[in-house]
Parts: structure tokens; C-alpha cells; sequence
């Protein structure tokens, strides 16, 4: 049987609010938190900008946005033996068809077991659901929570 696998809007006052944190603690939020087996999985946020190298982003993720996801990830601790997982969901670029580096070689390690998946999505929502639900259940992400005995 396929694991269960759900995505919820993230908005404030979710789980990812730190006790105690400031203001601008509780404004961030990711675009969505992954659930998995009752568990925070991990969190997808999404972006509104090439991945593609550019000037200001020569290996094409900007540097804010792997802090942004780095802090969002350091919200919580996942399980013994789980993995968490960052997703930074940028546009399809329709002028630049070829898959951007960042994402052939996603995903991304960070210290104390996190992980940073970049990928592009298409345009059409029911096209750019369908690649994320394969990246989420038969990519990577679960693959590894295997691997650590999920």
C-alpha cells in the first residue's frame, strides 16, 4: 500500500510557531507543511523567479531563499530517524525547457538530517500536481525516510 501523504496550507499559528518567538517569527510561513504517518514530513515553499542561474543567482537558487527554507526547517524536529524536507517549487520556464542544475542535483543536504529538493513546476495545476505528488510519494523524499526506518 502507498503511504498516506497530505498537504496543508500553512498559516499562522501552525505548528511551526516557536513558543515564544518573535513577531517576525510568527509572520514566516511556509506555503505548505508535509504530513506523512501523522508526522511533519517537511515543507514546500514556492517561488515566483527563475531557477535557472542568472546574474544575482549564478548556481540559480538565491541565497535568501535557502536561508528562508533553512529557518523554516530548523522550526521543527522531525521524529528519531526521520528526515525533513524542504521543497522550493519554482515556474517552469517555458523559454528555457532543459531542467536547471539545481534541481538535477537535488536534493540539497543541510546538518541535523535536512534536506532541500528544488524542482520546477509547470504551469497547468493538474500537470504541476502530478510531478509533485511523484517527487513527494515515489521520489526521493520517501525513499529516504525509508532509508531511516520510516
Amino acid at each position: 500500500p502507498q503511504p498516506t501523504i497530505s498537504l496543508s496550507a500553512s498559516t499562522p499559528g501552525s505548528i511551526l510557531d516557536r513558543p515564544g518567538g518573535s513577531n517576525l517569527d510568527r509572520r514566516r510561513h511556509p506555503d505548505a507543511i508535509l504530513h506523512a504517518g501523522g508526522h511533519i514530513q517537511g515543507v514546500v515553499d514556492a517561488k515566483y523567479k527563475s531557477l535557472h542561474p542568472s546574474a544575482n543567482a549564478p548556481n540559480g537558487p538565491q541565497r535568501e531563499d535557502l536561508y528562508q527554507m533553512a529557518a523554516y526547517l530548523g522550526r521543527f524536529i522531525p521524529a528519531v530517524g526521520r528526515v525533513s524536507w524542504g521543497v522550493l517549487a519554482y515556474p517552469l520556464d517555458p523559454a528555457r525547457p532543459s531542467i536547471p542544475q539545481a534541481e538535477q542535483f537535488s536534493p540539497w543536504s543541510l546538518d541535523g538530517g535536512r534536506r532541500i529538493v528544488f524542482t520546477t513546476l509547470p504551469h497547468v495545476a493538474a500537470d504541476a500536481v502530478v510531478k509533485l505528488r511523484a517527487l513527494i510519494i515515489g521520489g526521493a523524499m520517501l525513499h529516504t525516510a525509508r532509508l531511516f526506518g520510516t
